[in-house]
């Protein structure tokens, strides 16, 4: 996910619209994939936004994305977390009930 923040800048940095909707369509359809809805939402505006070729509004839409990316992060490792402890308990589960 850090690669998306470090890549609109780079892209941003350059003036690369083209290039950054075609990024963006890119992390839209991965966030969605996984559930990110937020990201995907924030992506999906960079992409119309850039699309649109309107400065302003590609901003605001990047700094959405960059915002969304920590949040996504968070939400995602505790989501991980919940499942390896789910996974840990039915291992001692199981091994108790082997006994």
């Amino acid at each position: 996910l850090n690669t998306v923040a470090s890549r609109t800048e780079e892209l941003l940095g350059i003036r690369a619209t083209d290039d950054l909707a075609q990024e963006a369509h890119a992390w839209a359809g991965t966030a969605g994939n996984v559930g990110a809805v937020w990201l995907a939402r924030c992506a999906r505006d960079l992409e119309h936004a850039c699309k649109n070729a309107d400065a302003a509004v590609i901003l605001q839409a990047a700094v959405k994305l960059r915002e969304a990316v920590p949040e996504t992060e968070r939400a995602l490792t505790q989501w991980l977390n919940r499942q390896n402890e789910k996974a840990m308990v039915g291992v001692i589960e199981g091994d108790l009930a082997a006994r």
